[in-house]
C-alpha cells in the first residue's frame, strides 16, 4: 500500500501506528479532495499527492515568516 493509500484509507493501518501517525500529516490534502469529489478512489491519489505538496509549501512559508517576525523583536 503506498503512503497516500493509506492516507486515503487510514482504517486499513491500524496495525502501523507509527505510520498511521505519520499520515495523519496529510489529513488536511485528504479532506480537500474529498470535500471536491464526495468519495476517493485510486483515481484520486495524484490530486492528494499534489494538493498535500501544496499545502505543505504555504505551511513552509507561513513558518518562515513566523521566523522573520520572532528575528525582529529581538
Amino acid at each position: 500500500m503506498s503512503a497516500k493509500k493509506g492516507a486515503m484509507n487510514p482504517e486499513a493501518l491500524d496495525a502501523l501506528l507509527s505510520v498511521a501517525i505519520w499520515l495523519s500529516h496529510t489529513l488536511a490534502a485528504v479532506a480537500t479532495v474529498d470535500s471536491k469529489h464526495g468519495e476517493l478512489g485510486h483515481e484520486h491519489l495524484t490530486e492528494v499527492t499534489e494538493q498535500n505538496v501544496l499545502l505543505k509549501m504555504k505551511h513552509l512559508e507561513t513558518q518562515k515568516r513566523k521566523l522573520r517576525a520572532s528575528r525582529r523583536k529581538l
